[in-house]
């Protein structure tokens, strides 16, 4: 079993913050879960986001964050 993890670490202005969480899941979450599924199911991956904007990111980004879960 093989786990991969990453962590984006964000200091950018509140305004920005759904549009780079977007760009994330478009830009590389998205085609990175793509790459996995050739691999097979042994790969695990996490995901972390984390920053000056945590608080506001769990209770004003929920929406966003059940998206990047999935």
């Amino acid at each position: 079993m093989t786990y991969v993890s990453f962590v984006w670490i964000f200091h950018q202005p509140r305004i920005q913050h759904d549009k780079i969480l977007k760009e994330l899941h478009e830009d590389v979450y998205s085609p990175f879960m793509e790459v996995l599924q050739d691999f097979g199911k042994d790969i695990k991956p996490s995901f972390v986001v984390t920053g000056s904007f945590i608080d506001s990111y769990f209770t004003d980004c929920s929406e966003t964050i059940e998206m990047l879960r999935e």
